[in-house]
């Protein structure tokens, strides 16, 4: 029987920023390339926005790293700002066991959890699976948000 690979996450340090930067462009691109004034150059300039370090989390998969992610918390939700797993490693579970890793984190919360997904974006599916639903639609992307759980 095969052993499933090691899932963690990890603070992100400077030197994590060419790889995020990487994972961010080449995850965006294909989602955004016919949007109006999504041009490489303003692609580049939203990562230099989203990747904070202080406040980004790494994801790696056997000591390999292959994403990042980063999390907000507000007096009354979790957003998950950002999520993004490299291309190569798509469609291997990872972004699922991301899913279920943070559901244990949320738990003791109590709080609902919101996050935006761009309407091109297959990933919104991943969301809805874990009990996310569109609660208010922009131009180009779909607020989302899950209620807090219920109490015991």
């Amino acid at each position: 029987m095969s052993r499933e690979p090691e899932l963690r996450l990890r603070p992100a340090v400077p030197a994590d920023r060419d790889f995020a930067r990487r994972i961010y462009v080449t995850t965006t691109l294909p989602y955004v390339g016919r949007l109006p004034g999504w041009t490489d150059d303003y692609v580049a300039a939203r990562f230099e926005k989203r990747f904070v370090v202080e406040t980004t989390r790494m994801c790696e998969v056997d000591g390999v790293t292959v994403g990042w992610l980063r999390l907000s918390e507000t007096d009354d939700a979790i957003v998950l700002e950002q999520i993004y797993v490299d291309p190569t490693r798509q469609r291997q579970g990872i972004g699922s066991r991301l899913m279920r890793l943070l559901d244990d984190e949320w738990r003791g919360t109590r709080k609902p959890i919101r996050l935006a997904v761009l309407k091109t974006n297959p990933a919104r599916h991943l969301y809805e699976r874990f009990g996310f639903e569109a609660v208010e639609e922009t131009g180009v992307a779909y607020r989302m948000r899950r209620k807090a759980p219920a109490r015991p």
